[in-house]
């Protein structure tokens, strides 16, 4: 039997990146213009089918996929054929345990060959770790680390075997961006606690593509340059003004998606500055709007915040569920039954995410779908702590829990 890509993502990719940042709350200014206008001055790539628009407060999202993501025989080798999406990633199985840190912290080694900042903007350019560091090699490193991922991920979906050559490609890789990690931890704002939150903040992404554009021998131009600099600024403003709308009372799962949303806008931001060599050179479009698939894609912060639960039938699948959220939530599981149509809210909600999902492949799922489910699973999470008799230790304690689940009945 197959090694579960989940598992194997679980394994290598989740542990690479290393984050948990302080905020200070921020003034309230609001930025000039929408993210959505800014991203049309950037003229971006065609949305994927499904993607979720930014959503401004209390917005809604589109619909979800109605199938799994499939990579035909025919799709490989053929760029021209593949979705021109964003957000993207692969399928994640994991296992039950709900803390996914290592016991203990990676080694800092110093930085080898160490260089300035190739593109400097925003107020975190001067910060130790990130204004002088080997940059040549970690876009190098990351170049490596995404195309051999992007080969597994191919290969897994064709069914064929594990690539071992492709394995060894990513462990090394593994170990320079975990050094990289253990550097800049903490040093980047973000709500994210699976420590994907700095090499996903727009300064790391930017100079990384910086890198591997240059490594390419297809640089950006003077003017790719500037335009990507202001991008990363009015990201910064966006974020500031979204943590000043926070409050005591906002669930931690709501910030780590607004986060999610507000990043993969400045990601599509930047990849539509390219000409399509740039682009098809750190950008796979045969695995690009998969799970977990792509480097370059915020959907990798909701790596080791999830958790897909198969089961033969919905009936089966609500008694999963209940167990689970029980579990998460240290609740009564009576109490959650009793209010049972919270649960059925959410399943409707996204009923064509959750069956039918074809058996072998219920585990891979595109990101926008999972960003979707997760929104659904915020307001369930709302529903059930405004009817529970909970006390108020409980009722923090499910506010500050990001985790959430992903239902699936296999065929």
């Amino acid at each position: 039997m197959r090694t579960p890509i989940g598992l194997l993502l679980a394994s290598v990719i989740g542990a690479a990146f290393c984050a948990v940042a302080i905020w200070d709350e921020p003034a309230q200014t609001t930025p000039k213009g929408t993210p959505q206008e800014l991203q049309a001055s950037t003229s971006p790539l065609p949305v994927q089918q499904g993607k979720p628009n930014l959503p401004e407060a209390g917005g809604k999202h589109t619909e979800p996929r109605n199938s799994a993501p499939v990579l035909a025989p025919e799709r490989v080798g053929s760029a021209s054929t593949a979705p021109a999406g964003k957000i993207s990633e692969p399928g994640t199985e994991f296992v039950d345990s709900i803390d996914h840190e290592p016991a203990t912290e990676p080694s800092i080694a110093p930085p080898a060959e160490a260089s300035p900042l190739p593109l400097g903007f925003g107020e975190f350019a001067s910060v130790e770790g990130i204004s002088v560091a080997n940059w040549k090699e970690l876009a190098a490193t990351h170049r490596d680390l995404a195309v051999g991922w992007s080969a597994i991920v191919k290969n897994y979906l064709l069914g064929g075997p594990t690539d071992g050559s492709a394995w060894a490609q990513m462990i090394g890789g593994y170990n320079k961006l975990q050094d990289f990690g253990a550097r800049v931890r903490g040093k980047l704002p973000s709500h994210v606690s699976n420590k994907n939150g700095e090499l996903t903040h727009p300064l790391v992404m930017a100079n990384l593509l910086v890198g591997e554009l240059e490594e390419a021998g297809c640089p950006l131009t003077a003017d790719q340059r500037q335009k990507l600099a202001t991008l990363g600024e009015d990201f910064e403003k966006h974020w500031k003004w979204r943590q000043g709308l926070y409050t005591g009372a906002t669930l931690k799962l709501e910030m780590v998606l607004d986060e999610v949303e507000l990043k993969q806008w400045f990601m599509d931001g930047m990849l539509a500055l390219l000409t399509q060599e740039q682009r098809n050179t750190v950008v796979d479009p045969q695995t690009q709007g998969i799970f977990c698939a792509e480097l370059f894609n915020s959907g990798i912060l909701l790596h080791c915040q999830c958790e897909f639960v198969p089961a033969a039938s919905r009936v089966d699948l609500k008694s999963l569920l209940l167990d689970r959220l029980a579990g998460l939530w240290k609740v009564e599981r009576v109490s959650l039954e009793n209010n049972a149509w919270i649960l059925d809210a959410w399943l409707d909600q996204i009923g064509s995410q959750v069956e039918p999902a074809e058996s072998g492949r219920w585990a891979m799922a595109w990101t926008n779908d999972v960003v979707i489910c997760a929104r659904g699973y915020m307001d369930m999470l709302h529903n059930y702590m405004r009817v529970l008799d909970i006390n108020v230790e409980t009722r923090e304690a499910m506010r500050q829990n990001s985790w959430f689940f992903i239902p699936r009945v296999p065929r």
